[in-house]
């Protein structure tokens, strides 16, 4: 009797968990929803309790049955394995929801990191352009001194700007997304910084140029016109003096040339003029010279013949003086020994 009844509700617990697993089956088929986007949802345990309660007092001939009657031992096995069953769908849902908020923390983290090295990447091809600017156009510009430019405040501006120091490399190494954001914040700062800097070298160099430009042009201008007062000169002076005229007239068409330049800013032609015209007044000048010296060298020559001829008169007037004066001397002798005689 004993053993039967064993076996009876071995059967009969065996019968009752087959049929509360159909039931939950049956619960997640019917809600479609409980499921959606791979989430499992979490149902009120009060409910299943009804369900497989009213599932189990339904007549015989409208769902499985087993018995007329339950004792309080089978309903305390059924009521043990729908909570245990509830626990696991609850333990379930807890493990679904902690592993979708690391996930989507890890997603959080992994677009943070990626926003960050973006910003960062920014960063180090501004600070390459920076630095190839410096090494080139703005090392160039430094070797402009202050004696070179018209405004040497223009200098002082270039020192002040090559000579601060660059920001520190930052790199996008965090644990949190906050961390992250300040990294990101800070490569921020440094990109304005290299932005506002490579704009601010690029005018500094540009007006050290500029500058420079404006001392050459002065300069250049300057030396024409002091060329051109000397050439002005020259012609002047060796006008009909020289013996090759078509250096003379050169200087003179150059002359005119450049007076059409007084109002260029051509830097490059206004020096070429400038040599043209210095060349030209030195090839007019040395044509003057010569003329010159073989002026004087003739002066000299009709001076030194004068000269000798003056000596060459002198010396005969004393010969002939000498003359008269032996004539004379000669003739006193005559008649004092013509008198000596007549005694």
């Amino acid at each position: 009797m004993g053993r039967f009844h064993e076996e009876r509700c071995t059967a009969g617990h065996g019968a009752d968990t087959s049929r509360r697993t159909k039931l939950l089956d049956e619960h997640h088929a019917s809600d479609p929803a409980d499921t959606i986007g791979g989430n499992t949802q979490v149902f009120s345990p009060s409910d299943l309790l009804d369900e497989v309660s009213d599932h189990d007092d339904k007549p015989a001939g409208q769902g499985p049955r087993h018995g007329a009657h339950k004792d309080s031992s089978t309903r305390t096995i059924k009521q043990t394995v729908i909570i245990c069953a509830i626990v696991a769908v609850i333990i379930a849902g807890i493990y679904t929801a902690v592993t979708l908020v690391r996930r989507n923390a890890m997603e959080q983290l992994a677009v943070a990191r990626q926003s960050c090295e973006q910003v960062q990447a920014q960063v180090k091809k501004k600070a390459t352009a920076y630095s190839a600017y410096m090494d080139q156009d703005a090392q160039a510009a430094q070797h402009i001194t202050a004696v070179d430019v018209t405004d040497s405040n223009t200098v002082d501006e270039l020192t002040k700007i090559v000579t601060e120091s660059v920001p520190q490399q930052v790199n996008c190494n965090a644990s949190s997304v906050a961390q992250y954001k300040t990294q990101e914040d800070k490569l921020g700062d440094q990109l304005n910084w290299y932005t506002e800097h490579q704009s601010s070298l690029e005018t500094a160099v540009a007006n050290v140029h500029e500058s420079h430009e404006q001392k050459r042009l002065n300069d250049a201008c300057t030396s024409l016109a002091s060329e051109l007062q000397n050439a002005r000169e020259v012609l002047n002076v060796s006008k009909d003096r020289v013996d090759n005229t078509e250096q003379w007239n050169t200087l003179s068409t150059l002359v005119d040339q450049a007076d059409d330049l007084k109002n260029s800013d051509n830097v490059t032609k206004i020096a070429d003029m400038t040599e043209r015209i210095r060349q030209a007044s030195d090839a007019v000048n040395e044509a003057y010279q010569q003329k010159l010296r073989e002026e004087e060298e003739a002066a000299q020559a009709r001076q030194r013949a004068l000269e000798e001829a003056q000596r060459a008169a002198e010396k005969k007037a004393q010969e002939q003086a000498a003359k008269e004066k032996q004539k004379s001397q000669n003739s006193k002798k005559t008649q004092q020994s013509e008198k000596s005689n007549k005694k």
